[in-house]
């Protein structure tokens, strides 16, 4: 378990965790169901740690909050598994 200094410095390292994946899965050509898991649950960690403490995100990261906030909606499921193939990730609007 990694111990961070600071919520800056945990919110960076999941961070770059999230865009380390993103990019993996964009050069991989698609997402399975569970790296579409995993990104949930790194949206979630970077949402809960960016917002309360009034620090920034990345476009891309902040983008996949966005989409995974939709994630229950087939259509909306459906236009994410295909935006994962572009890297940077696009805006859900």
């Amino acid at each position: 378990m990694t111990l961070f200094q600071s919520t800056a410095e945990e919110l960076f390292a999941t961070i770059a965790a999230t865009e380390e994946l993103l990019h993996e899965i964009s050069a991989a050509g698609g997402a399975s169901e569970r790296d579409v898991f995993r990104l949930e649950k790194l949206s979630v960690a970077c949402a809960r740690l960016a917002y309360p403490n009034g620090l920034s995100l990345t476009n891309e990261t902040h983008n996949l909050i966005a989409w995974c906030d939709h994630l229950n909606e087939p259509e909306i499921k459906a236009k994410f598994m295909i935006a994962l193939n572009i890297s940077p990730l696009a805006s859900f609007l």
